[in-house]
């Protein structure tokens, strides 16, 4: 479930995995899973009470989540490199879910990054017996080599963790017991901390039914939480507002962090500076073609699929761009319509299979142009893009490019302009290509070239 912050309001939407897979374990399995726990009491007893220390991640990516297997060419289209799947531990102990999406993933090219949750009752009756039982599934999962496992999911709130049983400290529990059994089985799948729900639903407080993201970070920042995971886990998916944004929110609480992309960021990179950032739930709602959004979403009605599409995309840029963002998870990719479900209207997949952003994505993920300025001559040169339809350049009198602008339209197959008479001094420019329907990517770094005689 997710908690958004909506004035006194609850507003959450449910996942499921959609599966469809039988749980069954044999002899053989059990006798792998015995001997892979005999593996892990070692490692303990060799390394007492010493936490395993995780590398950065580096090398932003872009994935989506589903819930089946239906739209890979669609997402391979929109230049996603993850497939995400949340599934839940079995009372038996089977991996065969996780083994399906694994199998599924590669076979379609794509990095596997599953989201493991569990029995909210069973880790309610005894969390130190559940925190061991979780630890030996998750290390058997990873014994299937995915590339990450996020653990758990939005654990600061009641309908993912007990009520009474939920903090920050008591999730770093589950973490710390987690960490070292994927480690041992396979040290190179990354593992991220279950994403909060953002909210501010608990007033910035800890409750009994749950906590605000912004604390439960803190709690498990207090209990050293950060030695038991690669990257740090967010959730953003209530935006209405492109996610260049910072203010300007038309709801109450309009100064709240969860309504916007760089609060979100600032606040998870500054609680864990040293870990990079992974989205794993990025999204934005809007109605269209859905025939409306149900109860509770009226706050994204007035939002379009277009207007879906094209801050997806930005998004996407700001996260390669900023340098602490390892991992996008769009969420999500495809969702049937149901005046129940309220899945559906972050669907990025719509009616007749149209997916808008499917294009900006690719748009987005697309190689930057490098550029070259030959400041005697005033001649810029890039390199090609191969899906360019033309290029779009500015030169500017500032890096802001807010004085003096100039804008050219040069066609895809000029790698060349020259600029007319300038006066002496220094200019900036950038470059940016621009496809089909005018689809754009994103634009290249900021160049300079100075000018001696005008």
């Amino acid at each position: 479930m997710t908690l958004f912050y909506r004035g006194n309001a609850k507003i959450s939407h449910s996942r499921t995995s959609i599966l469809g897979l039988q749980w069954r374990i044999g002899c053989t399995k059990e006798i792998v899973l015995y001997r892979w726990l005999i593996a892990v009491l070692c490692l303990v007893l060799l390394l007492p009470g010493a936490p395993l220390h995780a590398q950065s991640a580096s090398g932003f990516e872009l994935g989506g989540q589903i819930l089946d297997f239906s739209h890979p060419a669609e997402m391979q289209a929109a230049k996603m490199k993850w497939m995400k799947m949340q599934i839940s531990r079995p009372s038996s102990g089977s991996t065969a879910d996780a083994q399906n999406v694994i199998t599924h993933a590669r076979n379609h090219g794509f990095k596997v990054l599953l989201s493991i949750i569990g029995d909210k009752s069973a880790l309610a009756a005894n969390p130190t017996q559940y925190y061991a039982d979780y630890a030996t599934f998750v290390g058997a999962v990873a014994a299937l080599h995915p590339d990450a496992i996020e653990v758990w999911n939005e654990p600061n709130i009641d309908q993912e963790w007990p009520v009474g049983q939920i903090s920050g400290t008591n999730y770093a529990k589950m973490l710390k017991a987690a960490y070292p059994a994927i480690k041992a089985a396979d040290a190179n799948v990354m593992v991220i901390s279950g994403a909060p729900a953002p909210t501010g639903y608990f007033g910035g407080f800890c409750t009994a039914n749950g906590c605000d993201d912004n604390i439960f970070i803190q709690q498990m920042k207090a209990a050293g939480a950060d030695a038991y995971f690669d990257c740090t886990g967010l959730h953003y998916n209530e935006g209405v507002l492109p996610p260049s944004a910072s203010s300007g929110d038309p709801r109450g609480s309009s100064t709240h962090y969860t309504r916007y992309y760089p609060t979100m960021v600032n606040l998870y990179r500054s609680t864990f500076p040293t870990k990079p950032l992974c989205f794993t739930e990025l999204g934005y709602v809007s109605p269209d073609g859905l025939g409306g959004l149900p109860a509770g979403l009226e706050w994204g009605l007035n939002t379009s699929a277009q207007e879906q599409a094209d801050w997806l995309a930005q998004a996407a840029t700001l996260s390669r761009e900023g340098g602490v963002v390892r991992m996008m998870i769009v969420w999500n990719v495809n969702t049937t319509f149901m005046s129940w479900n309220t899945m559906a209207g972050w669907a990025i997949i719509r009616q007749n299979d149209v997916c808008l952003p499917c294009a900006t994505l690719a748009a987005a993920m697309s190689e930057v142009p490098t550029l070259y300025a030959s400041a005697s001559t005033a001649t810029l040169t890039w390199t090609r893009i191969t899906w360019a339809e033309r290029y779009r350049l500015q030169i500017a009198l500032n890096s802001a490019f807010s004085a003096g602008l100039s804008e050219y339209s040069i066609t895809g197959d000029a790698q060349a302009f020259t600029t007319p008479a300038l006066g002496a001094r220094t200019y900036y420019w950038r470059v940016q290509a621009v496809g089909l329907n005018g689809v754009a990517g994103a634009w290249s770094a900021v160049q300079t070239f100075t000018l001696l005689m005008g």
